[in-house]
């Protein structure tokens, strides 16, 4: 699509979508089953606190409706969530006083199910005076399908610039929240290849399990290797659970390539001769082979009212391999390593955390979605852990590993958001204060009207020291639209975006939405001077096909202020941030 088509195209939907505003999808959903099943919903849901429930009713909706463009005959090649399996996630049963906020948590839940496009918990009215019955609406998503984890591509040339990870996937395999998959992904450098199987409910239990494998070909040096992930969870599923526990085992080798454009970035190891001027360092490739593996095991108690308590203990083995791939990395490996911000190490951690989190939830629509329930928490929330190694455990070193962090997010009358978090952390070892770490973000999102809302993002980071902390890498995507994908790298950094996103406009149960923004960003390295932002500023296109996903279709066409003649297209998942 011709760049000005596109923003033609994007104009027409803000300027449509105002006056195309309706009851939301959500809204509509219950309005129909209620209708159907002959209910008649209370005047002031209010009225149902204290009253007994003596009726639950279940309403597993197809993934396809008459109220949608596609034929609903195609349910025949989807099985729909069984009644029992959202009967398991209530939080109440018949004969329970009705309590709101045990109502408004199941739908909470329900919401987060993947298996589910959306879900919705509301108070019907019953001949028993003192009584009231639940009516349960789930929503299916389609779940056999081809999603994508991750999809990116440039505009440069298409398969040097074309990143993509994808799975097919049953999400609900027999209509019984499991999920099975047959997974790939390829670069420019590695293609792979694996299988994936997830059940939430082992026997019918809280405890869940994963398991994934992956074979990966690359396509420079011609070797398979293969990477597996392995977990036994019992999560916190409500605001009453005491406990949660984990078990995990993981493990994965191969070469690890840092893209920069089409091609493999560098970093500079320091000069032979320091006292040589026209020696300015050795460029090699930012190319190593990993060999990783780790196991470990955490459990972790819940207290406290309407701000919870969390105090986790666990115990964590990793083994993290790293080989450069370069010659002359290799002869200098340790100024490579320091180059790159990583080095093998091998580590047994015993680690304690605390955190405090707020119990505060509101309902928002359209401000990352379009016209379902979002769920965003208002109130303080805090964290601390600490990470103890010993060479007695056979760790390579002693340390002890600190981080904290602390934010307030606050949520209007009219669903206007506002938070701010800030965080730090070090490492002590051997007398010295290494990856030391202090960041700040914050995020604003105003009220939402007929024209739509404004979004604004920022961050801070800063790392002195840093040993094994990594770094990140800016552009194509990752909040610098319209530029070369690692155009910016470092592990100092700072970024601003902000956004304003349309109402959505309707076309029977599809919507989209248009967006324009302004990206800015600068990253640096420590010890190198901050150098000046680059920015990008573009239009966007958002899809939300609700029977088919719960995440956003994201088209957008960016390019540098001053390069304006020079666009980027970006097809991707989700807001950009």
């Amino acid at each position: 699509m011709p760049p000005l088509l596109f923003a033609m195209a994007i104009f027409a939907t803000a300027a449509l979508a105002p006056q195309t505003a309706r009851a939301d999808f959500e809204q509509e959903l219950v309005r129909r089953v209620m209708a159907q099943r002959g209910l008649t919903p209370l005047a002031d849901p209010a009225l149902a606190e204290g009253k007994r429930i003596v009726r639950i009713e279940v309403a597993a909706v197809p993934v396809f409706t008459p109220a949608d463009p596609i034929p609903d005959m195609l349910n025949v090649f989807h099985v729909t969530t069984r009644d029992k399996v959202v009967r398991k996630e209530l939080l109440f049963q018949e004969g329970d006083p009705y309590d709101p906020a045990k109502i408004e948590e199941t739908a909470r839940n329900l919401r987060s199910m993947v298996v589910l496009t959306t879900a919705a918990v509301v108070p019907f009215q019953v001949k028993a005076p003192d009584g009231v019955g639940v009516l349960v609406v789930s929503k299916d998503v389609w779940s056999l399908r081809h999603g994508f984890v991750d999809l990116f591509f440039d505009g440069g040339d298409f398969w040097d610039s074309l990143r993509v990870r994808g799975a097919l996937t049953e999400m609900n395999l027999f209509g019984l929240n499991k999920s099975v998959a047959l997974k790939y992904a390829r670069n420019r450098f590695v293609k792979e290849i694996g299988q994936s199987y997830l059940d939430r409910r082992i026997v019918g239990t809280r405890w869940q399990f994963f398991e994934s494998v992956d074979a990966l070909f690359d396509n420079e040096t011609d070797e398979v290797t293969a990477r597996g992930t392995y977990q036994l969870v019992r999560p916190f599923f409500s605001l009453d659970t005491r406990f949660a526990g984990q078990l995990s085992f993981d493990h994965d080798a191969g070469r690890s390539r840092a893209l920069q454009g089409n091609g493999v970035a560098t970093v500079t190891l320091p000069p032979t001769d320091p006292s040589d001027p026209d020696d300015l360092g050795t460029a090699v490739p930012h190319v190593y082979d990993r060999s990783n593996w780790g196991a470990g095991g955490s459990f972790a108690w819940q207290s406290g009212g309407t701000l919870k308590n969390r105090l986790g203990v666990s115990l964590v083995t990793s083994d993290r391999g790293l080989d450069p791939a370069d010659p002359v990395a290799s002869e200098r490996r340790s100024e490579f390593y320091d180059a790159i911000r990583r080095r093998p190490e091998f580590s047994n951690v015993l680690g304690l955390s605390w955190s405090l989190s707020p119990t505060d939830f509101h309902r928002l629509r359209n401000a990352n979605v379009y016209g379902i329930t979002e769920d965003f928490v208002s109130g303080p929330s805090a964290s601390a852990s600490v990470g103890l190694s010993s060479s007695a455990l056979g760790s390579d070193h002693d340390f002890a590993r600190l981080s904290l962090s602390g934010g307030w997010r606050v949520v209007t009358r009219r669903h206007a958001v506002f938070g701010v978090t800030i965080g730090g952390g070090f490492r002590r070892q051997q007398g010295d204060n290494i990856n030391r770490s202090l960041g700040v973000s914050a995020a604003l999102y105003t009220p939402s009207s007929s024209w739509g809302r404004i979004v604004w993002k920022g961050a801070r980071s800063n790392v002195r020291d840093n040993r094994n902390l990594g770094f990140s890498v800016f552009g194509g995507d990752g909040g610098l639209r319209g530029h070369p994908v690692g155009v910016l790298r470092g592990d100092n950094s700072w970024r601003s975006n902000i956004e304003w996103r349309s109402m959505p406009l309707y076309w029977k149960t599809y919507q989209v939405g248009a967006t324009l923004y302004f990206d800015s960003v600068s990253a640096w390295f420590d010890g190198a001077d901050e150098p000046p932002p680059l920015h990008g500023v573009g239009v966007g296109l958002r899809y939300f096909l609700p029977q088919f996903n719960h995440r956003l279709v994201r088209l957008d066409l960016a390019a540098p202020p001053d390069r304006l003649g020079e666009p980027r297209f970006v097809f991707s998942f989700d807001q950009a941030f």
